[in-house]
């Protein structure tokens, strides 16, 4: 055991030494005669044990035992030595860290033995109860794959930030950082290797980063900054390192992968401003940075605000629309191209709204696709689309071959009551599901392949034919397409923009469709607006059309006088 024995009477010292000598223990003893002598050796040597004399010369023990946990020095068991009955002076030496207080005039080896032990035993105890308070520490405060703050620490670090930022009239900048199509790395090489890409992705960040800011995993596969700078412009150049760090591919052992993100960046701009409302900000310029293409960067202005605040009033008024059933239907005709006939429709939503008058999907579509609404609304088109083909059926549409084309959300195909929701609808109306052909977007089809090729399969056992809607503008392999076994392809109407005009665009539109008859699926074009573009379908074999050059969407009422006087010319 090496103790260090601080005392600088020489009568005092050497009687605690002739105690700790007669004592059964392995004892190397190191004398110090001075406070600043006992300093240099606690600075130099790790001891078991420091016994300290509480007068010295130059420093009392009190100020020794301050400076050695100012410092941080060692991990050591103190004991105090005094000639003076203190009581007030024992609990001051106990409460800065000292493990006990001993009078000289009482000391006996069994005395000294009985409180090294103890003391060492409750130094240890200490010790591990602050080792333990770190590892609570850090799980409260740093994300435990990466290593960074995590969104508790980060939001107490900023807070103070903030204080200390308006005393002195410094500026300081949030960042959001998500990485772009993370889910499909997950979907591709598994969660354990996802969770090496934001390990390497944090540690790329944390060089960007300076020691002055702070780095955050705020959840998933989203990171923050929070930038303490003067400069507004600092910002920017921080995006801009990211984007140039990220552009390597990360290499791991069995697989190489790119990584692109999209960033919101906004300012505390007022002494008032709270944190939530910052995050707040910054988020929404992070997701106008990925509807703006992804792989870039975004700064917050008041415009994006008054779009936050028209989504918000936007998706509270359409909840209000569904309860009070102001959804209405709306159908575009579909017409056989090689006999001109009227075969079906498409059914389109609109919301009859009670101030604004008609609206168009484009109003609130996109909001009710991130509320989660989408899914209430198709339900309601699906009913309300069956209930008239059926309506129809039964007054004057005899044909069984006329279908009624109805758009399924992304958000809606994936969950889980998809199937039964459909199932349902079928059931309670007593409609044959052939009447009826579900559209899905083509990109939104692959996004979870193994699941869209379970539910077609399903659809197809009930009866019930899929349309991959949008063709050609999605990113789904020729792979992809064999698997998924629908019943129909619609070309997007972006196809059809310079035709007749660009003979370009003219043998692109015609591969589409020979792509979809060589693979025997019906072919729909969309967005035909003129006799040339009708000419066009119909010279490269299309199987239905659809467009404003035959009507554009038409009410219940509408469609029927439509319907009633259409001739096939």
């Amino acid at each position: 055991m090496k103790i260090l024995l601080v005392d600088d009477d020489m009568v005092d010292r050497m009687a605690t030494q002739r105690l700790l000598k007669k004592s059964n223990l392995d004892i190397q003893i190191t004398i110090a005669v001075t406070g600043h002598q006992a300093i240099n050796e606690m600075e130099s040597t790790e001891f078991d044990l420091v016994l300290l004399d509480y007068n010295m010369p130059d420093l009392s023990g009190l100020e020794v035992l301050q400076h050695v946990n100012i410092k941080g020095i060692g991990k050591t068991a103190i004991i105090f030595l005094s000639g003076s009955e203190d009581e007030t002076l024992a609990q001051r030496c106990l409460e800065l860290g000292a493990q006990d207080f001993l009078l000289k005039k009482e000391i006996s080896q069994v005395h000294l033995l009985k409180a090294i032990t103890h003391s060492k035993l409750r130094h240890q105890n200490e010790v591990r109860l602050d080792q333990d308070r770190l590892k609570i520490r850090d799980l409260a405060e740093y994300d435990q794959l990466t290593g960074l703050l995590n969104r508790y620490a980060f939001e107490s670090r900023i807070t103070q930030s903030n204080a200390f930022r308006n005393r002195l009239n410094m500026g300081l900048s949030l960042m959001i950082l998500d990485l772009d199509n993370f889910k499909w790395i997950n979907d591709t090489y598994g969660h354990d290797q996802g969770d090496k890409v934001l390990i390497a992705v944090a540690k790329l960040l944390a060089k960007v980063c300076r020691e002055e800011d702070f780095l955050c995993r705020l959840g998933g596969d989203e990171f923050a900054i929070a930038i303490n700078c003067d400069d507004k412009d600092y910002s920017y150049v921080v995006a801009e390192r990211i984007f140039s760090v990220l552009k390597k591919p990360l290499q791991f052992d069995d697989f190489s992968v790119t990584i692109e993100c999209s960033i919101g960046i906004a300012d505390f701009t007022l002494k008032m401003d709270e944190l939530n409302d910052v995050l707040k900000k910054a988020d929404l310029a992070m997701y106008r940075a990925k509807s703006d293409g992804r792989n870039r960067f975004h700064y917050f202005n008041n415009t994006l605000q008054e779009i936050s605040e028209r989504r918000m009033s936007v998706a509270s008024e359409l909840r209000q629309a569904i309860e009070e059933d102001e959804l209405v239907v709306f159908y575009q005709p579909q017409i056989c191209a090689k006999s001109m006939k009227l075969i079906g429709a498409e059914a389109l939503v609109r919301w009859q709204h009670p101030v604004r008058g008609l609206l168009g999907p484009h109003e609130f579509l996109d909001i009710a696709e991130e509320t989660g609404l989408i899914v209430e609304i198709d339900q309601i088109v699906m009913i309300k689309a069956c209930q008239q083909r059926l309506t129809w059926k039964n007054e004057f549409i005899k044909n069984d071959d006329f279908k009624i084309a109805i758009n399924i959300s992304a958000r809606h195909l994936k969950s889980d009551k998809f199937l039964d929701n459909t199932k349902k609808v079928l059931e309670e109306i007593k409609i044959d599901p052939s009447f009826i052909d579900l559209e899905i977007v083509e990109s939104e089809l692959v996004q979870d392949f193994t699941k869209a090729v379970n539910v077609i399969s399903q659809l197809k056992s009930m009866g019930v034919n899929m349309s991959i809607d949008d063709f050609g503008t999605g990113y789904s392999s020729l792979s992809y397409l064999k698997h998924l076994k629908v019943q129909t392809l619609k070309v997007d109407r972006s196809f059809l923009t310079d035709v007749p005009n660009s003979d370009v665009d003219c043998r692109l539109l015609k591969g589409l469709i020979n792509l979809g008859k060589s693979m025997e699926l019906t072919v729909v074009i969309e967005g035909v607006e003129d006799i040339h573009q009708l000419n066009k379908c119909q010279d490269y074999q299309a199987d239905i059309i659809q467009g404003f050059h035959f009507s554009k969407p038409l009410s219940v009422q509408e469609f029927e006088a439509y319907y009633q006087q259409y001739q096939p010319s």
